[in-house]
This record gives structure tokens, sequence and C-alpha cells, in this order.
């Protein structure tokens, strides 16, 4: 059941604790995942994250066309059947283009940075939802 939650005041708690996990947080039919080491921001994933969203990311970097194309390859070859996420397939994407050399560490360390600053903003607005920590949790896709 949805409560009323204060995501600044949530994410200020956690943070002086020190601990490493993941808030995961649900409203309706969005879900953030906001990953933490030591007290300390390290990821957001949220479910509301597009194809189209993370394409203007990359196309703000500057990104050479070819990686464009293989955004669109890794696309077509999700399988719908393994139910996976929109959130948990851009992550992986990002994972692959960095490790395939189609972003170089700069390029990958912004984008990251951006998508956690959009994704944050997102979970910023919310008033009410239901959320869980779960400790010892890490971002395993990315970094």
């Amino acid at each position: 059941m949805p409560q009323i939650i204060d995501p600044a005041q949530l994410l200020t708690e956690l943070a002086s604790t020190e601990n490493n996990g993941c808030l995961d947080v649900e409203h309706d039919s969005v879900s953030w995942k906001i990953y933490l080491e030591r007290g300390k921001l390290r990821y957001v994933s949220c479910s509301l994250q597009t194809l189209v969203q993370f394409n203007y990311h990359l196309n703000c970097l500057e990104i050479e066309p070819i990686t464009a194309r293989a955004v669109a390859h890794l696309v077509s070859n999700l399988d719908p059947a393994n139910n996976v996420s929109t959130a948990g397939f851009l992550d992986r994407a990002i994972a692959k283009l960095y490790l395939e050399k189609y972003l170089n560490n700069g390029q990958f360390l912004q984008l990251i940075k951006n998508l956690i600053q959009e994704n944050l903003e997102f979970f910023l607005w919310l008033r009410q939802g239901t959320y869980a920590w779960m400790e010892g949790e890490k971002v395993t896709n990315l970094v």
C-alpha cells in the first residue's frame, strides 16, 4: 500500500548511515532502483527511462553514428519473452557499448552521470509510494 514519502529526506537518511545497498521504490507501475555505496549515490535507474531518452543522451555526447546502429542491434536482439524491463535493458546496453569500445571512459562516465541526474530528478517529484532497502545489493550491470 502506498505511503507518503519525502524522497530528499529518505536519501539523506540513507546517506548518513554510510551503508551499501539499493533503495527499491515503486509507485503505480513506475519503479526506481537507487544504489548507494558507503552512503554515496552510485547509480539510479528508473523504469520510465526509454530508448528515445537513451539515444538523446548518446547524441548529446556526440557519439559516432556506429553507436546508434549498435544500440539498434542490441534492441533488435532483446527477447520480449524474457520479460526484461527497459531500465534493465538500458543498463546492459550501456555496459555493452562501453565494453565493446563504442564509448570511451569519459563518455561512459558522462552518460552515467546524465542518466543518474535525470532519473533522480524524476524520483524527487515522488510524494507517495512503497519502498524497501536491500542491504548489500550492488550495481553489477555497469560498474
